[in-house]
């Protein structure tokens, strides 16, 4: 594909499918960080859906005076923003620092990856336009991803120290015997005592993964893409500010 000779769109393109390694990590583990707070996981994580919503609606403002480059910079910013505050928020259970960083994903989404799609219907020929929104999603949500998800899986047994593990097993003896004493029509005060103190287990079991260094490898990671986007992308051919701008379709990852 002749787009690929371009320097600028193929540094666009590397920089995507390195940016969703540090993404999976955003799927995979945040919910655990939300139950480890206490907050409830399906109406918090929700915050991150509407905040998509939210800034999709302003992006053409923003477009008009960002430009390209520095939409997609910023939606990658958000990404290093969105971990620190994890890793702070995580390893203290503040629970503003998990909320704000789950509400940064309208940023993090729209400002890179709904730019990035609109900048590749701009900057593709017409002939090709399909196949390079094709090979964008290729690398992204299918390679970039698939990465992602096997080296967050990685790094969290890196930090999930053994005495989560101990808690971990205790978490699943106890659901045995709750199972187990439901079928044998034990009193409910008793299942009630079994399942606090699974409660209690799964706690201290989250509490003792070492969260600030688990968010700060994709955090880092990140910053050395933003790094690296910045210092290499030099896009001056191609106008977005009056693309038209639809939401696009994320539950295959949401």
């Amino acid at each position: 594909m002749a787009l690929l000779k371009d320097r600028s769109y193929l540094v666009f393109l590397v920089s995507s499918m390195l940016i969703c390694i540090p993404l999976a990590f955003y799927y995979q583990i945040t919910s655990r960080v939300v139950e480890l707070t206490g907050l409830p996981i399906g109406t918090t994580m929700s915050y991150g859906q509407i905040s998509e919503i939210v800034f999709m609606l302003v992006m053409p403002f923003f477009f008009k005076r960002l430009g390209v480059k520095w939409m997609l910079a910023i939606g990658m910013l958000a990404w290093v923003g969105r971990y620190t505050l994890f890793a702070f928020g995580a390893t203290d259970q503040i629970r503003w620092m998990i909320i704000l960083g789950i509400v940064l994903h309208g940023i993090c989404y729209d400002f890179f990856f709904v730019t990035g799609q609109i900048y590749t219907d701009k900057k593709a020929p017409e002939s090709v336009r399909a196949q390079a929104q094709g090979l964008l999603v290729m690398l992204t949500l299918g390679l970039g991803m698939m990465i992602g998800a096997q080296v967050a899986g990685q790094v969290e047994g890196q930090h999930t120290t053994d005495e989560s593990k101990q808690y971990g097993e205790t978490v699943v003896a106890l659901t045995k015997q709750i199972d187990d004493a439901t079928k044998a029509n034990v009193s409910e005060s008793e299942i009630a005592v079994m399942q606090e103190e699974k409660a209690e287990a799964r706690h201290s079991e989250l509490a003792a993964i070492e969260w600030y260094a688990l968010w700060m490898k994709p955090a880092l990671f990140a910053l050395a893409v933003l790094i690296g986007f910045v210092l290499l992308f030099h896009e001056r051919g191609v106008d977005i500010a009056k693309a038209d701008i639809e939401p696009v379709e994320t539950n295959a990852v949401e």
